[in-house]
Protein backbone atom coordinates (compact mmCIF):
# COMPACT_ATOMS: atom_id res chain seq x y z
CA UNK A 1 0.00 0.00 0.00
CA UNK A 2 2.46 2.34 0.63
CA UNK A 3 4.16 1.92 -3.02
CA UNK A 4 0.09 2.72 -4.30
CA UNK A 5 0.51 5.65 -2.09
CA UNK A 6 3.55 7.30 -2.95
CA UNK A 7 2.72 7.00 -6.71
CA UNK A 8 -0.68 8.43 -6.27
CA UNK A 9 1.03 11.48 -4.29
CA UNK A 10 3.52 12.30 -6.77
CA UNK A 11 0.80 12.53 -9.56
CA UNK A 12 -1.52 14.11 -7.10
CA UNK A 13 1.76 16.33 -6.90
CA UNK A 14 1.60 17.66 -9.87
CA UNK A 15 -1.81 18.36 -10.63
CA UNK A 16 -2.41 14.99 -12.48
CA UNK A 17 -5.50 14.22 -10.52
CA UNK A 18 -6.61 11.78 -13.28
CA UNK A 19 -3.67 9.95 -13.38
CA UNK A 20 -3.87 9.79 -9.16
CA UNK A 21 -7.04 8.46 -8.61
CA UNK A 22 -6.48 4.61 -9.15
CA UNK A 23 -3.36 4.88 -6.93
CA UNK A 24 -5.21 6.73 -3.96
CA UNK A 25 -8.08 4.32 -4.38
CA UNK A 26 -6.47 1.76 -4.51
CA UNK A 27 -5.16 2.75 -0.72
CA UNK A 28 -8.57 3.83 0.66
CA UNK A 29 -10.11 0.64 -0.76
CA UNK A 30 -7.73 -2.10 0.45
CA UNK A 31 -5.82 -1.01 3.30
CA UNK A 32 -8.27 1.46 5.01
CA UNK A 33 -6.56 0.44 8.34
CA UNK A 34 -2.73 1.78 7.08
CA UNK A 35 -1.16 4.90 8.09
CA UNK A 36 -1.53 6.62 4.47
CA UNK A 37 -5.16 5.83 4.43
CA UNK A 38 -6.67 9.20 5.40
CA UNK A 39 -4.29 10.98 3.60
CA UNK A 40 -4.97 8.94 0.68
CA UNK A 41 -8.84 9.62 1.24
CA UNK A 42 -8.60 13.13 1.80
CA UNK A 43 -6.49 13.57 -1.80
CA UNK A 44 -9.08 11.59 -3.25
CA UNK A 45 -12.02 13.89 -2.94
CA UNK A 46 -9.89 16.87 -3.65
CA UNK A 47 -8.73 15.17 -6.71
CA UNK A 48 -12.92 14.56 -7.47
CA UNK A 49 -13.32 18.05 -6.58
CA UNK A 50 -10.68 19.48 -8.85
CA UNK A 51 -12.06 17.77 -11.82
CA UNK A 52 -14.99 18.59 -11.19
CA UNK A 53 -16.62 15.09 -11.13
CA UNK A 54 -19.31 16.03 -8.59
CA UNK A 55 -21.40 12.82 -9.12
CA UNK A 56 -17.94 10.75 -8.17
CA UNK A 57 -17.32 12.59 -5.25
CA UNK A 58 -20.63 12.25 -3.59
CA UNK A 59 -20.22 8.42 -4.99
CA UNK A 60 -16.90 8.38 -3.06
CA UNK A 61 -18.21 10.09 0.26
CA UNK A 62 -21.48 7.91 0.83
CA UNK A 63 -18.54 4.95 -0.02
CA UNK A 64 -16.20 5.82 2.28
CA UNK A 65 -18.67 6.65 5.64
CA UNK A 66 -19.61 2.86 5.31
CA UNK A 67 -16.45 1.96 6.16
CA UNK A 68 -15.80 1.94 9.82
CA UNK A 69 -12.58 3.54 9.92
CA UNK A 70 -13.47 6.47 8.07
CA UNK A 71 -16.51 7.25 9.52
CA UNK A 72 -14.65 7.50 12.83
CA UNK A 73 -11.46 9.58 11.71
CA UNK A 74 -13.28 11.24 8.66
CA UNK A 75 -17.06 11.09 9.23
CA UNK A 76 -17.56 14.99 9.53
CA UNK A 77 -15.72 15.48 6.54
CA UNK A 78 -17.65 13.41 4.69
CA UNK A 79 -20.98 14.41 5.67
CA UNK A 80 -19.77 17.77 5.21
CA UNK A 81 -18.89 17.07 1.35
CA UNK A 82 -22.33 15.77 1.01
CA UNK A 83 -24.01 18.57 2.23
CA UNK A 84 -22.01 20.45 0.04
CA UNK A 85 -22.67 18.61 -3.51
CA UNK A 86 -26.54 18.49 -2.38
CA UNK A 87 -26.34 22.62 -1.87
CA UNK A 88 -24.77 22.29 -5.26
CA UNK A 89 -27.82 21.00 -6.33
CA UNK A 90 -30.06 22.97 -4.60
CA UNK A 91 -28.57 26.10 -6.01
CA UNK A 92 -28.48 24.96 -9.29
CA UNK A 93 -31.86 24.12 -9.34
CA UNK A 94 -32.88 27.47 -7.52
CA UNK A 95 -30.52 29.58 -10.67
CA UNK A 96 -33.59 27.98 -13.19
CA UNK A 97 -36.65 28.73 -10.95
CA UNK A 98 -34.71 32.48 -10.84
CA UNK A 99 -35.19 32.65 -14.47
CA UNK A 100 -38.69 32.34 -14.22
CA UNK A 101 -39.15 34.06 -10.63
CA UNK A 102 -41.25 30.99 -9.37
CA UNK A 103 -39.72 32.54 -5.53
CA UNK A 104 -42.45 30.33 -3.78
CA UNK A 105 -40.28 27.41 -5.57
CA UNK A 106 -37.22 28.46 -4.27
CA UNK A 107 -38.12 29.18 -0.85
CA UNK A 108 -39.84 25.14 -1.14
CA UNK A 109 -36.36 23.88 -2.19
CA UNK A 110 -34.80 26.01 0.68
CA UNK A 111 -37.10 24.62 3.46
CA UNK A 112 -36.21 21.22 1.86
CA UNK A 113 -32.68 21.17 2.17
CA UNK A 114 -32.47 23.16 5.49
CA UNK A 115 -35.03 20.40 7.01
CA UNK A 116 -32.68 17.67 5.37
CA UNK A 117 -30.07 18.98 6.61
CA UNK A 118 -30.82 20.14 10.42
CA UNK A 119 -27.37 20.00 11.62
CA UNK A 120 -25.15 21.61 8.42
CA UNK A 121 -22.91 24.56 9.96
CA UNK A 122 -25.38 27.12 7.18
CA UNK A 123 -28.97 25.78 8.18
CA UNK A 124 -29.53 29.28 9.57
CA UNK A 125 -28.89 30.85 6.64
CA UNK A 126 -30.49 28.10 4.48
CA UNK A 127 -33.84 28.66 6.93
CA UNK A 128 -33.68 32.26 6.19
CA UNK A 129 -33.66 32.12 2.22
CA UNK A 130 -36.52 30.26 2.90
CA UNK A 131 -38.73 32.53 4.55
CA UNK A 132 -37.31 35.27 2.50
CA UNK A 133 -37.93 33.77 -0.71
CA UNK A 134 -41.68 32.19 0.32
CA UNK A 135 -42.49 36.17 1.08
CA UNK A 136 -41.35 37.33 -2.13
CA UNK A 137 -43.23 34.80 -4.22
CA UNK A 138 -46.16 35.87 -1.91
CA UNK A 139 -46.35 32.70 0.20
CA UNK A 140 -47.56 34.48 3.22
CA UNK A 141 -48.68 31.43 5.75
CA UNK A 142 -45.34 29.16 4.41
CA UNK A 143 -43.26 32.23 5.07
CA UNK A 144 -44.72 32.89 8.67
CA UNK A 145 -44.17 28.78 9.08
CA UNK A 146 -40.91 29.69 8.10
CA UNK A 147 -40.33 32.62 10.10
CA UNK A 148 -41.14 31.05 12.97
CA UNK A 149 -38.89 27.74 12.73
CA UNK A 150 -35.96 30.49 12.58
CA UNK A 151 -36.64 32.79 15.56
CA UNK A 152 -37.65 28.77 17.61
CA UNK A 153 -33.84 26.89 16.37
CA UNK A 154 -31.79 29.98 16.26
CA UNK A 155 -32.70 32.60 19.32
CA UNK A 156 -29.33 34.07 19.71
CA UNK A 157 -28.84 34.73 15.77
CA UNK A 158 -28.45 38.46 14.29
CA UNK A 159 -31.49 38.04 12.06
CA UNK A 160 -33.83 36.44 14.67
CA UNK A 161 -35.15 40.27 15.31
CA UNK A 162 -35.73 40.81 11.93
CA UNK A 163 -37.50 37.95 11.50
CA UNK A 164 -39.74 38.60 14.26
CA UNK A 165 -40.36 42.13 12.79
CA UNK A 166 -41.25 40.09 9.85
CA UNK A 167 -43.88 38.41 11.70
CA UNK A 168 -45.49 41.21 12.49
CA UNK A 169 -45.47 42.39 9.52
CA UNK A 170 -46.98 39.76 7.74
CA UNK A 171 -50.01 38.86 10.21
CA UNK A 172 -50.80 42.42 9.84
CA UNK A 173 -51.15 42.19 6.04
CA UNK A 174 -53.47 38.94 7.17
CA UNK A 175 -55.63 40.95 9.06
CA UNK A 176 -54.65 38.98 12.16
CA UNK A 177 -54.43 41.54 14.48
CA UNK A 178 -53.87 40.29 17.92
CA UNK A 179 -51.07 37.83 16.47
CA UNK A 180 -49.67 41.18 14.64
CA UNK A 181 -49.55 42.88 18.39
CA UNK A 182 -48.13 39.52 19.91
CA UNK A 183 -44.86 39.94 17.90
CA UNK A 184 -44.39 43.86 17.91
CA UNK A 185 -44.67 43.26 21.50
CA UNK A 186 -42.45 39.88 21.19
CA UNK A 187 -39.95 42.94 19.76
CA UNK A 188 -39.61 44.75 22.72
CA UNK A 189 -39.30 42.10 25.24
CA UNK A 190 -36.74 40.24 23.16
CA UNK A 191 -34.44 43.49 21.89
CA UNK A 192 -35.89 46.27 24.52
CA UNK A 193 -31.90 48.34 23.51
CA UNK A 194 -32.49 48.03 19.74
CA UNK A 195 -33.49 50.96 17.58
CA UNK A 196 -37.44 48.51 16.45
CA UNK A 197 -38.53 48.38 20.24
CA UNK A 198 -40.52 51.95 20.16
CA UNK A 199 -42.06 51.77 17.22
CA UNK A 200 -42.69 48.15 17.52
CA UNK A 201 -44.60 48.95 20.90
CA UNK A 202 -46.72 51.47 19.33
CA UNK A 203 -47.68 49.69 16.79
CA UNK A 204 -49.10 46.91 19.46
CA UNK A 205 -50.37 49.72 20.94
CA UNK A 206 -52.62 51.21 17.63
CA UNK A 207 -53.08 47.87 16.69
CA UNK A 208 -54.84 46.83 20.30
CA UNK A 209 -56.94 50.29 19.62
CA UNK A 210 -57.67 49.40 16.31
CA UNK A 211 -59.41 46.49 17.67
CA UNK A 212 -60.58 47.68 20.94
CA UNK A 213 -58.36 46.52 23.34
CA UNK A 214 -58.06 49.96 25.12
CA UNK A 215 -56.59 48.99 28.21
CA UNK A 216 -53.68 46.76 26.41
CA UNK A 217 -53.29 49.75 24.06
CA UNK A 218 -52.94 52.05 26.68
CA UNK A 219 -50.20 49.93 28.75
CA UNK A 220 -48.13 49.83 25.04
CA UNK A 221 -48.79 54.04 24.66
CA UNK A 222 -47.53 54.49 28.51
CA UNK A 223 -44.40 52.29 28.29
CA UNK A 224 -43.69 54.11 24.22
Amino acid sequence: NAIYFKIGKIYYAHGMYKEALPHLKKVTDDYPKSAQALAALEMVLESQNKLDDHEGLEKSASTYLLIPEYKKNAGKMLNDVLIDMKLKKVKSSIGDLQKKGDYGEIGKAYQQFALANPNMEIADKVLYNSAVNYEKGKKIYEAIRMYKLFSEKHPKHKLRKDAILQLAVLYERLLEFSKAAFWYRKIQQDYPKSTDAPSALYNAGVINDGVGDKDQALTHYIAY
